[in-house]
């Protein structure tokens, strides 16, 4: 169990040089909340929320399945170019997702998912971005079978920052109106400014059943 500080100067940016270092603690939560060096300090309800979460899980059965995992070293791979804001850049090793333009802006998984008989789907990614400015936030979707749904906003200056890694990660209950066979997942960038990119360095699907 880990949980870094996004202000925390005496470890910036650790949480990804954990996961990079660390066999098998990509896909695992690696919280980041909004706090110093002193997290139980500055926020102990957010800090004991994380600790019981990661007991409950650890007393439950979580073999997790690996239903896809995508590091785009050779292009879109598992992914498909949605618009013209998004291509492969080779140098990278990325998906570039940019500007604000709907689909155009988008990635998603080329082939669908079952997840009627699944309990819990993770999504973990690695990520960079550039040029996004204030207000700016790029999404996580699942496709339920008639729309996308947000699962989850990630806002930059609170979430991340430009030209730093970084390493995002989402945990779903089972919802029957999102589990659905005909489920894919989308990574959105809504930056108001048409430069603003985000490179989508990988990312892995996991579900336990």
């Amino acid at each position: 169990m880990t949980i870094f500080g996004s202000i925390d100067s005496n470890i910036f940016n650790a949480r990804i040089d954990f996961i990079d270092r660390v066999p098998g603690a990509y896909g695992q939560p690696h919280a980041q909340l909004d706090v110093t060096h002193y997290a139980p300090e500055d926020k102990p309800t957010a800090v004991a929320e994380q600790v019981i979460t990661f007991l409950n899980n650890v007393y439950e059965n979580s073999t997790f399945n690996t239903i896809s995992y995508s590091d785009f070293s050779d292009g879109f791979q598992d992914f498909s170019n949605m618009g013209t804001n998004t291509f492969y850049n080779p140098s990278l090793e990325a998906i570039t997702i940019q500007g604000n333009n709907g689909d155009d802006s988008s990635t998603s998984q080329i082939s669908s998912m079952n997840l009627q008989n699944a309990e819990v789907l993770k999504i973990a990614f690695r990520y960079v971005s550039s040029e996004m400015i204030t207000n700016d936030a790029f999404y996580i979707e699942l496709w339920n079978g008639a729309e996308w749904v947000k699962l989850k906003a990630f806002e930059y200056e609170k979430d991340f920052s430009n030209t730093v890694k970084d390493y995002g990660f989402i945990r779903i209950e089972n919802q029957a109106n999102l589990f659905t066979n005909d489920a894919k997942v989308r990574v959105r960038n809504a930056s108001n400014n048409p430069n603003g990119k985000l490179f989508l360095l990988d990312i892995g699907i996991f579900i336990l059943y």
